[in-house]
């Protein structure tokens, strides 16, 4: 046995010590991102058995990671549109001890567009409220964006996630949470590559700016520099 452990000592065997104890870091690091993923997608499914999610699994995954990678900024999370919750349920499992602030008039869509017509995705607000009824740190403002913003005019944001649909409801969003935004803080827009007009807003309203707009499936992810 002593010699048995002296010859697996030896110099001859470093280099394959080195990678059997690399392989075996490396099978750990990807089990674990394994489970991660496949908890975030449960999460998706059970948060679709409760309300209408109306993000695909890939963008709600999106929302979840891009929720847990800006834990590390200060800031408070907002969203506006937030028809039954599906959006914000998911945030609220990766926010920590952030404030998260939802806007919705749940009267459905304020205004029409050329894709979207006015009174589409219309929620119970009281329904959604029951979703958050044990959790911290969540409140719900009923209205049309911007006119009930003043209670969180002085506040700074880590995360900004912006599912309106509609153009000019887009635009008030930037204008408002666009110097609000903490350096490294997201802005998240949903529809972003699907609604022209969606598209259009945005890119414009960032020509002038030295951040980027990446592009993804069905969203625009936005970092504050």
């Amino acid at each position: 046995m002593k010699m048995l452990k002296t010859i697996l000592s030896t110099e001859l065997l470093e280099k394959p010590r080195r990678k059997l104890k690399y392989f075996y870091e490396y099978l750990i690091s990807v089990n674990n991102n394994v489970n991660g993923r496949y908890k975030k997608f449960k999460m998706i499914k059970d948060v679709r058995k409760q309300v209408e999610l109306l993000q695909s699994p890939e963008e709600a995954y999106t929302l979840m990671m891009i929720t847990e990678s800006t834990n590390k900024i200060n800031g408070a999370i907002a969203e506006v549109g937030v028809y039954q919750g599906g959006s914000a349920l998911l945030i609220s499992k990766f926010k920590e001890n952030r404030e998260l602030h939802l806007f919705d008039n749940f009267n459905g869509l304020p205004y029409s567009s050329t894709q979207l017509t006015k009174g589409k995705y219309k929620a119970d607000m009281e329904d959604v409220a029951k979703l958050f009824s044990s959790e911290q740190n969540i409140t719900i403002h009923k209205g049309i964006f911007p006119d009930n913003s003043d209670v969180v005019k002085d506040k700074w944001f880590s995360l900004v996630h912006i599912d309106c649909d509609i153009p000019k409801c887009i635009i008030d969003c930037l204008n408002f949470f666009y110097p609000r935004m903490e350096k490294g803080g997201v802005i998240l827009i949903h529809d972003y590559s699907t609604l022209r007009e969606v598209t259009d807003e945005t890119n414009n309203f960032f020509s002038d700016k030295q951040e980027i707009i990446l592009e993804l499936s069905n969203q625009g992810v936005i970092i504050k520099m």
